[in-house]
């Protein structure tokens, strides 16, 4: 049994189970940057430097340090000694790629769903009650944080229920780039998060029909749509 840290704050020690001051620092500058990064707040070829952001979030030069290290190997950043921060953009080669693994999954996963009606329609009721929730995202006060949440859950859901733990791993660890190809399409017109939304329930139709052919279809029209993508 892990014993419990008595020790005082400030005194920045490991003990087992309890995150250090240092690393919980590191840990919040780092989902403070990504997380605007996502937002489009920080766009793409935007320089950081280690002392603006230190100052920004009231910490130390070495959780940012850490923190651009941790986004550096995850390809957010890239970073250039004496200089700061290089955050990547999305180019379109990467967008593609990830169009199209959306679309090989998601079409699957419409198929396997299909394939049990009694399943399926309980799938359209669990849809249909997430795009209430993105409709509800519309009228926050900051609505592009719980659009872009109840956007990747809509899409996420009918994964998961399809089913297959792997393809569902594979869908988990495109959800932050997910999100940001989302904010940068939706930020791009005031009425792309009404024609997202609309799209979405032209897909929830195509799974109450039944036809998976037809969400293949109207998948395709909605990246071709919000995203600019043919992933045929």
């Amino acid at each position: 049994m892990a014993s419990r840290c008595t020790l005082p704050s400030c005194i920045q020690v490991v003990c087992e189970g309890v995150p250090t001051v240092a690393a919980l620092a590191s840990e919040r500058v780092y989902d403070d940057l990504k997380e605007r990064i996502i937002l489009g707040e920080i766009p793409g070829n935007a320089l950081l430097s280690e002392g603006e952001v230190a100052q920004r979030l009231g910490v130390s030069r070495t959780p940012v340090r850490e923190a651009f290290l941790r986004l550096q190997t995850e390809g957010w950043m890239h970073l250039y000694p004496k200089r700061g921060a290089l955050v990547e953009g999305v180019d379109q080669h990467e967008g593609t790629e990830i169009l199209e693994a959306r679309r090989l999954i998601e079409v699957w996963a419409a198929r396997r769903i299909c394939a049990t009606p009694t399943q399926c329609e309980r799938v359209v009721d669990e849809l249909d009650r997430a795009l209430d929730e993105q409709e509800h995202a519309l009228t926050e006060t900051a609505p592009l944080p719980a659009f872009l949440d109840a956007d990747l859950h809509f899409h996420q859901l009918l994964v998961e229920r399809a089913g297959n733990r792997i393809l569902t791993a594979v869908a988990h660890q495109l959800a932050d780039r997910q999100r940001r190809m989302t904010a940068l399409a939706v930020s791009a017109g005031a009425d792309r998060p009404r024609r997202v939304l609309t799209q979405h329930r032209a897909l929830l139709e195509t799974l109450r029909t039944g036809d998976a052919d037809a969400f293949a279809a109207a998948l395709d029209r909605h990246f071709a749509d919000i995203h600019g993508g043919d992933t045929r």
